[in-house]
């Protein structure tokens, strides 16, 4: 599969809480010169071994990319940040696009170079069902390869429109990454890469188009997993076995059955396979 560079379209968007809405203009001079600079061409293409991280979510929680790809075929996307208007479209973009990629047998990311606040912030206020990573030294963003330092022409201009990258970047020294998006298959291999701003609307569109062709596997019958490996995943119904080596204080058997009746959109039907543990914790009140 070629890869392709796509040029931005403008999109109008909200103030977003805390900064300056940036003129399309000024959104597009990053963009500009990473073309210029030829980042593009550093990055990694199809077909080519995408690398495994963890980074911290907007949360705090530490995310694997490897756990998530290995559970279903991984939509990885890398933004300015949400101080870009058209990164922050880009990302509402991809929120809205969830349903049609889960049910096409995939899960979806985002990465920003921003500190967990903002990320963090932005989530809240646009009620985003979305995991946004925070690459704070960019080191993920350099192993996929759209990175690059901004040159001190670039950053003059910026700062003189009012955009200090060190503020949302919690460091100095001034690095960007291009908008990317990569699509993952459970091996790891990229199956599609697309760079530029419009990559995130490009790749998740084919991705949910074309899943037999990038790797999404067609479910038929019933997908097992532990509750572990569903975690953060929802599922239309759920059928959930309680098997009698299930073992641990109330508090954490609880825990157990909240987690798994929670990952149901519809219905969830909990079968115990050992008799008579219906009455007992978790499916009663406490024994204390």
């Amino acid at each position: 599969m070629d890869d392709e560079v796509s040029k931005g379209r403008p999109v109008s968007t909200p103030t977003l809480n805390g900064f300056r809405t940036l003129d399309i203009q000024t959104d597009r001079l990053p963009s500009s010169w990473l073309r210029e600079a030829g980042v593009p061409d550093g990055a990694l293409k199809a077909n080519e071994s995408a690398p495994d991280f963890l980074l911290p979510e907007a949360n705090g929680k530490l995310v694997s990319s490897l756990e998530l790809r290995q559970t279903a075929p991984l939509i990885v996307t890398f933004v300015y940040g949400t101080w870009s208007p058209l990164c922050a479209a880009g990302l509402r973009a991809l929120h809205g696009a969830i349903p049609s990629i889960r049910a096409a047998g995939a899960g979806a990311i985002a990465i920003t170079p921003e500190t967990g606040d903002l990320p963090r912030n932005f989530k809240r206020d646009h009620r985003l069902d979305l995991q946004i990573l925070s690459d704070l030294d960019l080191g993920v963003g350099l192993s996929f390869g759209p990175v690059s330092v901004v040159p001190a022409e670039i950053k003059s201009r910026l700062v003189q429109r009012g955009l200090d990258l060190s503020a949302p970047n919690g460091f100095s020294f001034w690095m960007l990454p291009m908008p990317a998006t990569y699509v993952l298959d459970q091996r790891g291999i990229i199956r599609r890469a697309c760079v530029g701003q419009d990559s995130i609307t490009g790749a998740t569109t084919e991705s949910v188009r074309n899943r037999s062709r990038l790797g999404f596997r067609q479910q038929h019958g019933h997908l097992v997993m532990t509750i572990q490996r569903a975690k953060n995943r929802e599922f239309p119904n759920v059928i959930m076995l309680w098997p009698h080596t299930v073992t641990g204080s109330e508090e954490h058997l609880r825990r157990l059955l909240y987690n798994g009746i929670t990952r149901a959109q519809n219905h969830c039907t909990v079968i115990v396979l050992v008799q008579g543990r219906q009455n007992a914790p978790p499916f009663t009140g406490s024994t204390s």
